[in-house]
């Protein structure tokens, strides 16, 4: 048997395991009510202009059909006067559409009957209500009615079984029966599968509308992934990405923390974790469930197109060792052509058909993942967009009051030369205005610089700290050197800008307060940290009692922007001075996990 049959008779399994719903919306009934009352005027036309249709009893079955208009019309008005239509009013009528076609069939011709047609409304009705199991069993009560009409209209069993009955052999019963089950399993499975797809499209929808470009990314995965959390009933769901051209990657992850408290987390991955998650497998979506005893473990792949793969799905130990789960739905999808990523539900509940759950899932990945990846284009271009604003402003402030304060500060020092030695109050005024003139343009030209470090990628954060202890260096007349020991720095472009700024920060200091003539900046990779150093042979300071207590003269509270911005990358800070011996800080940072 193949694999769509294998589906095809599971999913009808699952829906007779599911219990029979009689809910149904005062609009819908209103309709079929409408719908109702044309079919019985257009039955009671049809046999005044075609009296061939009735074989016996007309004038009876005129009475009827009048009686069925008027029940229709009656039907009509009840509902419309109603604001919901509860279960028994639902039940009368149910059970009414199945009366009518019997009775008219018993009065008319029996079984052969033309208002045999009526049972088709039946199913529609029943198929336009709920769905497949509802529609195939209105099938079944259909033939039951059919069969009692059948026996009413017969003499004896044997002559039911045997002779022709109103022009209806025994063969003509069966296939009329059989059309009945055929016509409401055909309907009922064309009716389960648009509430399907209207379901997944206000599935999908619900989801989108919690995607909104002003979230961040973080915020974003997280309204996403609780959704799809919800929608599936997993108790665990974990979303990797990979960038395509490089080793990094992140996962965000959601999980039980406590009685009804699921935790969102972030973290960074390196290449081994990577490919714990990116492991060889062939497929677009997998569902995979652990072995029971010493039964193997079952799987079901499904290709990008959604079709049925006849492989198995090897998971790999440490994998399966590093989570804890009973079985696993998983989807692999991209984000342009940036990101490779994959989707991770675990024990969703309620999964009796895999093949088709998956295929579900990965529509509804097809549609968010595009939304998702907009957000990060959308911040990624405000953030370029920001860049360049600043790098703008940097400019106009180098072009125009740089340029202004240095022209000033030259006239000002060219009146110091010129103002004679007699007039000492003047000439030191004008020393003291060339003084705030100078620590102007220094400070302008901080500002300036922190206009351009706006925006750092990983390979620049090294050529950037170069260029800001070189213009230090230039600027100040200080001696100063950078020192790296790695070659690649692998950190997200805001801590990239945060390192560059904290360096800045740190040179400023050291110009305005420690009188140096030399500085040493160093960056050291020790395991999974990095450490900053900036130290200088000034004058130092004394470090407050109550901070130092920590030993070794080591504190973790300094200047208030230094830690902050130390704070901001997860980061401590710890400062080393004696008075007339110089200062030193050193700031400890994780390589990963930023969130």
């Amino acid at each position: 048997m193949g694999s769509g049959a294998i589906s095809g008779v599971s999913w009808i399994v699952r829906q007779f395991r599911k219990p029979l719903t009689l809910n149904a919306s005062q609009p819908r009934e209103c309709l079929l009510a409408e719908v109702r009352v044309c079919l019985a005027t257009g039955s009671l036309i049809a046999v005044r202009f075609d009296p061939s249709i009735l074989r016996q009893n007309t004038l009876q079955t005129h009475v009827l059909l009048v009686a069925y208009l008027v029940y229709s019309i009656a039907t009509l008005l009840i509902i419309r006067s109603r604001r919901d239509v509860d279960s028994t009013v639902l039940l009368a009528v149910y059970m009414m559409d199945l009366f009518w076609p019997a009775f008219l069939s018993l009065v008319t011709s029996g079984p052969g009957s033309y208002f045999f047609l009526l049972y088709v409304f039946a199913l529609v009705a029943a198929a336009y209500r709920w769905g497949f199991r509802e529609t195939l069993a209105t099938a079944f009560f259909s033939i039951v009615f059919f069969s009692l009409v059948t026996v009413m209209a017969g003499s004896t069993w044997k002559f039911y079984i045997h002779a022709p009955l109103f022009g209806l052999s025994f063969g003509s019963y069966i296939t009329r029966a059989m059309n009945l089950i055929m016509l409401g399993g055909f309907l009922g499975f064309l009716a389960e599968k648009e509430k399907q797809l209207q379901a997944q499209t206000l599935t999908v929808g619900h989801i989108l509308r919690k995607i909104t470009p002003e979230f961040g990314l973080q915020e974003t995965l997280n309204a996403v992934m609780r959704a799809m959390s919800d929608l599936f009933d997993a108790t665990h769901i974990l979303i990797a990405l990979k960038e395509v051209d490089a080793d990094r990657g992140f996962f965000w992850e959601l999980k039980p923390n406590g009685e009804d408290l699921r935790a969102f987390r972030f973290d960074e991955m390196g290449p081994p974790v990577t490919d714990q998650y990116f492991f060889e497998m062939s497929g677009q979506a997998w569902y995979f469930r652990r072995s029971r005893g010493d039964g193997p473990p079952r799987s079901v792949i499904l290709s990008q197109e959604g079709k049925y793969l006849h492989q198995a799905l090897s998971v790999p130990e440490a994998f399966l060792a590093e989570h804890d789960f009973k079985s696993m739905m998983a989807v692999s999808f991209t984000l342009g052509s940036e990101w490779s990523g994959r989707l991770f539900l675990f024990d969703p509940r309620g999964v009796m058909d895999s093949e088709a759950e998956l295929q579900f899932l990965q529509a509804l990945t097809r549609e968010v993942a595009p939304a998702v990846y907009s957000v990060y284009l959308l911040r990624r271009l405000r953030s370029r967009t920001r860049a360049a604003e600043r790098m703008r402003m940097a400019n106009e402030l180098h072009d125009g009051i740089i340029q202004s304060l240095s022209a000033l500060e030259m006239r000002v020092s060219l009146l110091v030369r010129q103002t004679p030695a007699e007039s000492s109050n003047l000439g030191k005024e004008l020393k003291e205005i060339q003084q705030i003139l100078c620590q102007e343009i220094f400070n302008v030209r901080e500002i300036m610089q922190q206009f351009r470090c706006w925006n750092i990628s990983p390979r620049e954060l090294l050529n950037s700290v170069a260029d800001l202890v070189d213009r230090f260096q230039r600027e100040t007349g200080i001696s100063a050197n950078f020192i790296s020991e790695s070659e690649n720095v692998k950190l997200p472009p805001r801590v990239c800008r945060e390192v560059a700024l904290i360096v800045q920060e740190a040179l400023v200091n050291v110009r305005k307060h420690s009188g140096a003539r030399n500085v040493l900046v160093k960056l050291i990779s020790e395991r999974d940290l990095y450490k900053l150093i900036i130290e200088d042979d000034g004058k130092g300071f004394a470090l407050p009692s109550q901070l130092s207590a920590a030993g070794a003269g080591a504190i973790q509270n300094g200047p208030r922007v230094l830690r902050d911005r130390v704070h901001s990358i997860h980061g401590e800070l710890a400062i080393e001075s004696v008075p007339g011996r110089g200062a030193r800080l050193e700031i400890r940072f994780p390589q990963r996990a930023y969130g």
